[in-house]
């Protein structure tokens, strides 16, 4: 099948695109960016580059590309502000209008990135689809819950099969070096004594590879409906910390001797039943792997990391 792939360059999107490869769709690949100056323009991956902001350049991409599938990952993911950008506000208007395009296109099968900050985070229960509150504390995961919502109405009457993924914490080759994977990486590659809080914080964590394997594997598997997309398996900040400095060679870290951050939620872990069971899908590699992968990309990125092995189930 013909399928666009929005944020494809980016963080999430770019191992969408390989899974969806791995599966033998063609792909056309839409980023703000050029096309890459190695892309094969008679290969599966024909990249796009388009405002999805800009009304007029989406109804020209949509119309030109007359693709039957649309997996969505593009959003405003600066760190540090998109909690509360009012960047979030323009992509609840302009993925609206992409799907609208869409559908006008012929548009048949639509898999969007939602994520976990759609739930409430308040308590320390595992998250699941149906029976956990659906109740955001920031604005970004109320603009992206708005946008399931109205499409949760809409989509029916308009011929549309909509699955939406639920990611939660995303690490991996390509993440902000802001982000808290990179950061430690960074911060124990020094190896100077690294100071830190308890480490009592509990996150499900994932791969990005994996996530974007997932999505593709969402996308084939016809599943409609909501699905988190995650590991299922809690990881204690102090344990990732500890996995870190195994891998870089510095088990240097002082947890406790600074104070653990207030306002953040204790615990936030999905269940992955549905993932599991009804998508048919699983990590092909444990977070320990991944972790590992994630360092050496970080440490010595000349050298790449071991090639993926496609995931069968």
């Amino acid at each position: 099948m013909r399928v666009l792939v929005t944020g494809a360059s980016g963080f999430v999107g770019q191992w969408v695109v390989k899974g969806l490869i791995r599966r033998g769709h063609s792909v056309i690949a839409v980023g703000r960016r050029n096309v890459p100056v190695d892309a094969d323009a008679s290969g599966p991956i024909q990249w796009r580059s388009c405002n999805l902001l800009d009304q007029a350049d989406v109804e020209s991409l949509v119309a030109s590309e007359q693709a039957a599938g649309l997996i969505h990952c593009a959003w405003d993911t600066t760190p540090g502000a998109y909690w509360t950008s009012s960047e979030n506000l323009k992509w609840v208007a302009g993925s609206l209008h992409l799907l609208e395009a869409f559908v006008r296109c012929g548009g048949r099968r639509v898999v969007i990135a939602g994520t976990s900050a759609e739930y409430d985070w308040s308590g320390d229960e595992t998250l699941h689809e149906d029976t956990s509150a659906v109740v955001p504390g920031t604005l970004y995961g109320t603009a992206k819950n708005s946008l399931h919502h109205i499409l949760q109405q809409w989509t029916p009457t308009n011929d549309l099969s909509l699955a939406w993924g639920r990611i939660f914490c995303p690490y991996g080759p390509g993440e902000n070096a802001a982000r808290l994977v990179p950061r430690l990486i960074q911060a124990l590659s020094s190896g100077e004594p690294l100071p830190f809080d308890s480490g009592s914080l509990i996150r499900d964590f994932l791969c990005v590879k994996d996530v974007g394997d997932a999505f593709a594997e969402v996308f084939d598997s016809g599943f409609e409906g909501t699905v988190n997309v995650a590991s299922g398996c809690e990881l204690s900040i102090g344990e990732l910390v500890r996995m870190i400095s195994r891998c870089v060679g510095n088990e240097r870290v002082d947890f406790g001797t600074l104070p653990d951050p207030i306002d953040q939620p204790h615990r936030i872990v999905a269940d992955t039943t549905r993932l599991n069971r009804v998508v048919g899908w699983t990590p092909s590699r444990s977070n320990e792997a991944r972790i590992l992968e994630t360092c050496q990309s970080i440490q010595h990125p000349a050298q790449g990391v071991m090639p993926d092995r496609p995931h069968h189930h």
